[in-house]
């Protein structure tokens, strides 16, 4: 990155392998490349099981359930909702065996 100088494109890529610049990506752009998920309480756990298959699991979740202009209600119904409708899923992802993941 340093040597990039103030160039960041490409350190993100989206699915298809498109660098994603964070300062001006849509909503889209970052959901493509997994840096947020969104939609329905079934979009986000798909999403998220997307991204646990492609790395091949992970043990934890950051979440960060509040930003922009979300007020606190918001941001509780918004939390409130991942804990009820997606977080109980997501404990079962890796309880099965994964098939191993070879290095690129």
């Amino acid at each position: 990155m340093l040597k990039a100088g103030g160039k960041r494109t490409g350190f993100v890529r989206d699915r298809h392998g498109n660098a994603v610049d964070h300062t001006t990506a849509t909503l889209d752009q970052l959901m493509e490349s997994a840096t947020c998920f969104a939609g329905t309480p079934d979009d986000v756990y798909d999403q998220i099981k997307e991204l646990n298959d492609r790395v091949g699991g992970f043990g934890h979740l950051l979440f960060f359930g509040q930003g922009g202009f979300l007020d606190h209600q918001d941001t509780v119904a918004n939390i409130t909702l991942f804990a009820r409708e997606v977080m109980p899923r997501l404990r079962e992802l890796n309880r099965e065996p994964q098939k191993a993941v070879a290095a690129e």
